[in-house]
């Protein structure tokens, strides 16, 4: 009977280990946003694709090509002549834009009214980052956008003293910001004084008007000051934010079996948001580069318990192709989920085994009485 109960034993230990679900581990790895063999970094700046560099046709989509610059120390980033610091697979381009200034001293006049053409290119100024700025207390300036859409705005200041401009307020005394429309790829600057900063000049010699990532630039009274010290201490340069999209096409109308289709496997289709084509992502439950054939990489939500709802310690998370499941260990029920049922223990009950041993020993018991009966004489 002991070497009975062993193998049931045994058989019910077997048992519990096939019920036991296997935990699913993914292989953590780094995976390149640049297509295979394409330099993915200038300097510090990241190039995904579809952006590359233009010494290899193969690593870019026409129109997305950008020159590293090898010879500076560290390597630039450019596009045309404008250095890039950012790309974003969300759609946008970080640049460096030209500060417009007007200055006068007692040699003279002298300015710069920089521009910027985009026309050739699938990028647009975005109108949801970007405010038009000048700085002065006798200025004029204007901003004049076209290539997609035509428009001129500006702003008109004159402050006689240096107490009437406010620090961290550019409402139009001695700094004004107004917003752009969306979708135009050229502009140029022009800045007018309208008394040659003759009545300002003691504090305020130059006026400077630029289009900036408006989260960047906080108006300081002593901006005003000083000769060109705004352009000298900003490097001649602000951050400038570009939308890019995969132009001529918007979800609605481009063709999943074109090969030029952009968006790759297990990625998605959203329109972009400058209105000029369309943008890719990864679809729920992967991430990385939806350009990429496999730039998309399934999540292991189970790595991390913030980025799945299986109710830990006690339920089990099984990661998915672009989901995970969770599910009570054996012992328990429920669905495992902390915003559901969860997993609770099951009613106690009397352990099988004991139950088999038991109907053995009664059986064997009455067994033996009725042999007993038989062999006492009458």
């Amino acid at each position: 009977m002991a070497a009975f109960v062993v193998l049931v034993l045994v058989l019910l230990w077997l048992q519990l280990l096939l019920w036991w679900p296997p935990s699913t581990t993914a292989v953590s790895s780094t995976v390149s946003t640049a297509k295979t063999g394409c330099q993915e970094n200038c300097g510090s700046v990241t190039v995904p694709y579809p952006f590359g560099l233009d010494d290899n046709p193969s690593c870019f989509r026409e129109g997305f090509d950008l020159h590293c610059n090898r010879s500076s120390n560290p390597p630039q980033l450019l596009y045309s002549n404008v250095k890039v610091i950012e790309i974003s697979l969300e759609g946008q381009l970080h640049i460096l834009n030209y500060i417009g200034y007007d200055c006068y001293n007692t040699s003279g006049n002298f300015w710069s009214f920089p521009w910027l053409n985009l026309s050739a290119r699938p990028y647009t100024f975005s109108e949801t980052h970007n405010r038009f700025t000048v700085i002065g207390c006798d200025s004029d300036a204007r901003i004049t956008g076209y290539n997609g859409r035509n428009f001129t705005s500006g702003c008109s200041m004159i402050c006689d003293d240096q107490q009437s401009p406010i620090n961290n307020s550019c409402s139009g005394i001695g700094c004004c910001q107004t917003s752009i429309p969306k979708g135009f790829k050229s502009f140029e600057l022009y800045l007018y004084s309208f008394n040659n900063h003759t009545n300002v000049l003691d504090f305020n010699p130059c006026a400077y008007a630029f289009l900036v990532n408006y989260e960047w630039y906080n108006f300081s009274v002593s901006d005003l000051g000083g000769y060109m010290d705004f352009y000298n201490r900003n490097r001649e340069n602000v951050p400038l934010v570009l939308d890019w999209a995969i132009e001529e096409y918007s979800c609605e109308n481009v063709s999943r079996s074109d090969p030029s289709y952009a968006c790759r496997n297990n990625s998605e289709c959203f329109n972009s948001p400058n209105g000029l084509g369309y943008l890719c992502k990864c679809s729920p439950g992967y991430q990385g580069n939806p350009y990429l054939d496999d730039g998309c990489q399934d999540v292991n939500e189970c790595a991390d318990p913030a980025t799945n709802d299986c109710d830990a310690p006690s339920a089990i998370c099984t990661n998915t192709p672009g989901n995970y499941t969770c599910s009570c260990p054996p012992g328990m029920e429920g669905d495992g989920r902390k915003t559901a049922t969860g997993c609770t223990a099951l009613q106690k009950k009397k352990f099988p085994v004991m139950q088999v041993a038991l109907g053995i020993h009664h059986e064997l018991h009455t067994q033996i009485n009725i042999a007993l009966m038989r062999s006492v004489p009458l």
